[in-house]
């Protein structure tokens, strides 16, 4: 029997590990890739998302036709057991059946945990904040920001505040960038002196991005 290769997750991670192993070992194993919703979101394009200068379907592609391409499993499901000692892995579908999986070799790709709850109060669950670490927190935010815009063609003054959270967040990166966005935006749209735009940020100082937070 062949090896089986389990790769869970489909980001940028998981998806480099399943086209570098297709192509180094295919035919000497079988590879699978378990993640759920069958899309590939190219994440760095969802500040363009959260201001409506690009719609979500240009961020994402299926990823079962690719792996179909090239010789890969794709199962679409979550994985919610890992059982080490077994080499087994047990996956939940949509439909919420679960199915187990062998495996001789196992990739975690299944990406961070968002830490809203790490400020008490912050959130796009809880209505709080808006968010672009996700197509849904995306066309979230979008829908809040174009809200904004159409407040201020009216000629009212608001103030939006863009940054991170908690002290040990470290993804400033995205939302350092989303900032300049929303600025260019407004520009665009003539409205933005309507605004007192607000970077909220952990850094010790601009630039470093908060590194090891």
């Amino acid at each position: 029997m062949k090896p089986q290769v389990v790769i869970l997750g489909a980001g940028f991670a998981g998806h480099t590990a399943a086209l570098h192993l297709s192509r180094l070992v295919r035919g000497k194993a079988d590879i699978t890739v378990v993640s759920p919703r069958n899309r590939f979101t190219w994440f760095p394009s969802l500040i363009w998302v959260g201001t409506g200068t690009m719609s979500e379907e240009e961020t994402v592609f299926e990823l079962a036709p690719v792996y179909h391409k090239i010789g890969v499993d794709y199962v679409d499901g979550r994985a919610k057991v890992i059982d080490a000692a077994a080499r087994v892995v047990t996956v939940e579908a949509r439909d919420g059946t679960a199915t187990d999986l062998r495996y001789d070799y196992l990739i975690n790709a299944t990406g961070p945990y968002l830490n809203f709850e790490g400020t008490p109060g912050l959130g796009p669950a809880i209505g709080t904040t808006a968010s672009v670490c996700s197509v849904e927190h995306a066309v979230d935010a979008r829908a809040k920001y174009l809200e904004i815009v159409a407040a201020l063609k009216k000629g009212q003054r608001r103030t939006v505040v863009v940054g991170v959270g908690h002290p040990a967040a470290t993804c400033e990166g995205a939302g350092f960038e989303y900032l300049m966005n929303v600025h260019a935006d407004l520009r665009r749209r003539g409205l933005r002196d309507l605004v007192d735009l607000v970077w909220l940020t952990n850094e010790p100082e601009v630039g470093d991005f908060g590194v090891d937070g």
